[in-house]
């Protein structure tokens, strides 16, 4: 899969996925693993397996994914995550966003 497409599945910006490819979990692997390379606009680009997608999303989640927005609003759920010693697995800063394991919640 190209990155943007990675980056729509996961609804995550393109530098979150780059960063994820880099990024290695706790056997050493990376989060999304690169599997190929295609040219685009002159510049070799990563292709990511997945598979490895696949297995990403079923253990994290955006904060965005977790609101129930009939209910709830962004600030006050990060509130009470963090009351409960959940916090987001990477800075945002890096990544562009905010990510909890599911495991956490």
């Amino acid at each position: 899969m190209t990155v943007s497409k990675v980056g729509k599945k996961l609804r995550l910006p393109s530098r979150a996925v780059y960063f994820l490819i880099e990024e290695k979990d706790g056997a050493g692997e990376p989060f999304l693993r690169s599997c190929g390379q295609v040219r685009h606009m002159g510049v070799m680009r990563p292709l990511v397996d997945p598979d490895k997608v696949e297995n990403f999303s079923s253990k994290y989640r955006k904060l965005i994914e977790i609101v129930d927005y009939k209910s709830r609003n962004l600030p006050r759920v990060r509130e009470e995550l963090r009351s409960k010693g959940i916090f987001p697995v990477w800075d945002s800063g890096d990544v562009g966003a905010e990510i909890y394991r599911i495991s956490d919640l």
